[in-house]
């Protein structure tokens, strides 16, 4: 392999694993005086203490996902009319990225003050002092490293997780002093504190190096972080950015590490959906068989490169970068070799059709190893827990001990988590976590020293630090952690189904023929979900089987399989005068997507539900036609009456597997399937208005989408109900199964 001069590892591709140098974003005046007039209510020093921390939270090698935080010192007006001096610092459940004002508590200063004279303080003590010292009992929990902030004399202070300060922090103390000296040379004076903590313990030890440190420009937490400040928003910022961009250019001049890249095969399509689903049904076993777990990929060649790598084996089992990532990615990822397609599957197998809806030996052999990998780093952590739950004196309870980053041979960076976002937040850490160990290693000659086993032990079972994952949680649904797919999925009838979906839990993935109607619909499911990872979709026409093996592929990719199917997508194509003057064009239009694509994606769909092993529900949008047909839509309604045969064929042949395969008759919704000149001359023929004529039921009542979506739902979540026939048509005789 070849050196990139920057502190990684060169390897093919665009993008070498490495800390690059950054193009801070510079204060800028104008930028500045906006934030004070659009939070032109609250005090300048605020609006400005706002802006400085976006710059800082939206720039990834500062901050992820919650890291850091800032604060800023100043008067505030008690109701009684009392000046009092205040610390308005981050609270719990605030992003510096997009921190508004009434995401800084204040806390009495001269009551932080006070704390920092005592001799010893608990957690909870700690945050309870915080919380009845605030101007405003409404406001968020003020951040862990309150005392700290308050201990820092200046108005303004910034703190981050910078990759590259904190690559040169993750060494033993002395060494770590040694780095930053020759990082910062003349330009900055630091001090180090010993790595202890977020909370009272830190805030104290600070203080004594501080004592001892005489003028410094900033602080370095070690195996943590870096510390700024300054008189005013800008100064502080700028002289954050001044020692995260010494850093990174002394980072540059380092050595690389050597890596060794192990054979690669590359994998099918067809082999990485069987790999996902597979894991999904291995974690949901692992787990008690009572949780959803979702799969994410993360389309990353460095990380692709990494996990291929010999030595990514070893250096993944040494420890986080920075204490609290360890709630998100486990102390470790799990590292899993040997997954070569045809160690499972021959060339024919593997790139069949029909015979891959059946579960093969190689089905089989699969789940055997997935579960072996699991198992094994499932005994790790047990060892991990019993280890460190007896040096404390037996009093944690063991979390889940399932690994939450993968890196898997020949394929490259998954994460596991219960939603999607978590998902995500796993991956953007781990991509931040390669390279800054391996810039630790050259700037360390070899050594990575980041927290031990048992420090880090102390964090992951830390009450404040599981109260971050809390934060926001909303009460599961119905559907929570389950992958639905909808066809047809951009408007009417499947666009409501998916945001029901998703406001019971579930991670929806939309296809339509339209693609102004997949984006606007994913939009609409991610903001139901309230979760922007929580929804993905394709341009899909159900007739061409191969765009819906590519959907289905890339739902897996997003989610890592698929549980429910709402196959939704029709045309109406009619026949006049009737069907002895059919079009043979037409009849096979119809043919193609009304019973075709449904075949398509339901046969895409078992193949998928069949290796997770956690069954699967199939749900069909057959309409009232093959119940009640009408007079010139022959081509429509034999289609739909061989949709609805096929409901129940996979009914019949899949129940064993608990694949359920349901249908819905449903009549008379306004859908883009309505030519709306038709209906109102079919209206004015019965002498109804257009209005009468979708109210022209039993009960006098006009369905809607939302109907039909409330009653997939219900199918959905009846464990025990398949080949059914749901009807939602306000009453319709003519029309009843039975």
């Amino acid at each position: 392999m070849t050196s990139c001069g920057c502190g990684g590892l060169a390897l093919p591709g665009p993008d070498p694993i490495c800390i690059k140098p950054v193009a801070y974003k510079a204060y800028d005046e104008a930028e500045a005086e906006a934030y004070c007039t659009k939070f032109g209510d609250f005090a300048r020093d605020l609006a400005l203490r706002c802006y400085t921390s976006n710059l800082v939270g939206r720039e990834a090698s500062l901050v992820l996902h919650g890291g850091g935080n800032t604060s800023v010192k100043m008067t505030a007006t008690s109701k009684v009319g009392e000046d009092v001096e205040v610390l308005c610092i981050k609270g719990s459940g605030y992003n510096l990225d997009s921190i508004v004002p009434k995401g800084f508590p204040q806390v009495s200063l001269e009551h932080l003050s006070k704390m920092l004279e005592l001799d010893s303080l608990s957690d909870i003590e700690m945050v309870n002092e915080f919380r009845t010292h605030m101007m405003d009992a409404s406001s968020p929990t003020p951040s862990v490293e309150t005392l700290l902030h308050a201990l820092i004399p200046d108005k303004f202070v910034d703190h981050s997780h910078a990759d590259a300060i904190v690559a040169l922090a993750d060494h033993e103390l002395e060494e770590a002093k040694q780095l930053f000296a020759e990082a910062f040379g003349s330009e900055l004076r630091f001090a180090v504190v010993p790595y202890k903590m977020p909370g009272f313990d830190l805030a104290g030890t600070a203080r004594k190096v501080m004592a001892e440190s005489g003028d410094i420009d900033c602080l370095i937490l070690l195996k943590h972080g870096l510390f700024t400040w300054g008189p005013d928003a800008k100064s502080s910022y700028e002289a954050h950015i001044k020692a995260v961009s010494l850093a990174e250019a002394f980072i540059q001049k380092q050595e690389n590490p050597e890596l060794t890249m192990r054979p690669h095969v590359v994998p099918s399509e067809r082999f990485f959906d069987r790999v996902t689903c597979t894991l999904r049904g291995v974690l949901h076993s692992l787990s008690g068989g009572d949780k959803h777990w979702i799969v994410r990929y993360k389309d990353s060649p460095a990380m692709s490169a990494f996990a291929q790598s010999e030595e990514a084996g070893t250096i993944s089992q040494i420890g986080t970068i920075t204490p609290d990532h360890v709630i998100r990615t486990k102390s470790v990822a799990c590292v899993i070799r040997g997954l070569e397609e045809a160690r499972f599957y021959d060339c024919a197998e593997a790139s069949g059709s029909s015979e891959v809806a059946e579960t093969p030996e190689g089905d089989a052999a699969l789940r055997e190893f997935l579960e072996a990998e699991l198992q094994a780093y499932i005994d790790n952590y047990h060892a991990y827990f019993e280890r460190n739950n007896a040096r404390v004196g037996g009093i944690k309870k063991e979390l889940d001990p399932l690994p939450r980053v993968l890196l898997v041979e020949h394929f490259g960076l998954f994460t596991v988590d219960k939603s999607p976002k978590a998902c995500a937040i796993s991956a953007d850490i781990y991509e931040h976590t390669v390279p800054t160990i391996l810039a630790s290693m050259a700037a360390g000659k070899g050594k990575y020293e980041p927290v031990t086993s048992e420090e880090l032990f102390d964090v992951e079972y830390w009450s404040l630090e599981q109260a971050k994952l809390k934060l926001g949680a909303v009460k599961p649904g119905k559907l929570q952690g389950r992958v639905a797919f909808v066809t047809g999925g951009g408007s009417g009838i499947g666009l409501e189904t998916a945001l029901l979906f998703a406001k019971e839990g579930a991670c929806v993935f939309i296809a339509d023929m339209v693609e102004d109607r997949v984006h606007q619909g994913v939009q609409a499911v991610a903001e139901a979900r309230k979760d922007k990872f929580a929804a993905a979709g394709a341009v899909l026409d159900v007739g061409d089987r191969e765009q819906v093996e590519a959907a289905f592929h890339q739902a897996c990719v997003h989610f890592g399989g698929v549980d429910v199917v709402v196959s939704n997508a029709g045309i109406v194509v009619q026949a006049a005068p009737g069907m002895a003057s059919v079009e043979p064009k037409d009849l096979e239009r119809s043919m193609n997507v009304n019973f075709l694509g449904h075949q398509w994606v339901s046969s895409a769909a078992v193949r998928r539900m069949v290796p997770q092993g956690t069954g699967g529900c199939l749900l069909y949008n057959v309409s009232k036609a093959p119940l009640n047909p009408g007079p010139q839509l022959g081509p429509y309604c034999i289609a739909k009456a061989a949709a609805l045969a096929l409901m129940r064929q996979y009914c019949v042949e899949y129940g064993a597997r608990k694949i359920r395969s349901n249908a819905v008759n449903a009549d008379r919704v306004r859908t883009n399937l309505f030519d709306m000149d038709l209906v109102e001359a079919r209206a004015k023929s019965r002498g109804l208005t257009a209005q009468q004529y979708f109210q022209s039921n039993l009960l006098g009542a006009e369905v809607l989408a939302g109907d039909v979506a409330q009653a997939f739902l219900s199918l959905a979540v009846a464990e025990k109900t398949t080949g059914s026939i749901l009807t939602v048509d306000g009453g319709n005789i003519a029309a009843a199964p039975r």
